[in-house]
């Protein structure tokens, strides 16, 4: 399955839990899908995560959980994307943070990818 298949089944998955409004872009309506991934509720599909209940949006794939979500990091507070997890697959989401708009997910980009391990050394007073 494609990257182009996981987007267009978030697309489906929006328009069927929207009667009232249609979405063709995935842009448009990936809001929407990291809020459900955020979501801390005891309904529904559920999935306990790092401790913390959360609802899990069903795509054809299957159930989508919400792995990271980070806001800036290593001083670029701009920086903004999820990780979720489909199956056994993991996507990324890139978008843009603005502190006067807040989280804009137009012109990002879903892509597929792999967890790693990274060894860092930082440093701090004593």
């Amino acid at each position: 399955m494609a990257v182009t298949d996981i987007e267009q089944e978030i697309i489906d998955w929006y328009n069927e839990n929207d009667s009232d409004e249609k979405a063709d872009y995935f842009s448009e309506v990936f809001d929407e899908f990291r809020e459900a991934l955020a979501k801390k509720e005891d309904v529904g599909k559920v999935r306990t995560y790092s401790g913390t209940t959360v609802t899990t949006p069903v795509l054809v794939s299957g159930p989508a959980y919400l792995v990271d979500d980070v806001h800036g990091e290593d001083g670029d507070y701009e920086a903004r994307y999820i990780v979720f997890q489909v199956g056994d697959r993991l996507f990324r989401v890139t978008g843009y943070y603005s502190s006067w708009d807040g989280d804009d997910w137009n012109d990002s980009s879903l892509e597929e990818v792999e967890a790693y391990t990274e060894t860092v050394t930082r440093y701090r007073s004593k």
